[in-house]
């Protein structure tokens, strides 16, 4: 199973040293260069695994005059091979990288010594 975990700055042996979060995202310069600088999108991952990206809302005008289709396809391509996402839509906030529960940790994109020690995802308290 796929997740994206955020370290956690104040850890010891009995805590865990990652949290989880339901979405990271990725600015659109990595993907389309000038075209979709600063334009950001939201990541997240489907039951089966697979990255899904969607425009954020502030980006959506713009977003909207370009082949869409073609470009969230190419951002869902390109978050395969990335180890580090940003945990805040404008582009700042901790990283966050992906980690596959069933790949031994050399295999990962995020190369990680030790398996993790994963907090469960906050739940919501709405």
């Amino acid at each position: 199973m796929r997740r994206f975990i955020v370290p956690i700055d104040e850890t010891d042996e009995n805590n865990p040293d990652y949290y989880e979060v339901e979405a990271v995202y990725l600015n659109g310069y990595n993907v389309g260069d000038r075209l979709l600088e600063d334009v950001m999108f939201e990541i997240t991952l489907s039951v089966d695994g697979r990255f899904q990206a969607s425009v954020t809302p502030d980006c959506a005008e713009y977003f909207s005059n370009l082949n869409q289709e073609k470009w969230l396809r190419e951002i869902e391509a390109y978050c395969a091979d990335r180890d580090l996402f940003s945990t805040d839509p404008h582009d700042g906030g901790p990283d966050a990288v992906c980690w596959d529960d069933a790949l031994p940790n050399d295999a990962q994109t995020f190369n990680c010594p030790l398996t993790p020690r994963i907090a469960p995802r906050p739940q919501s308290t709405l």
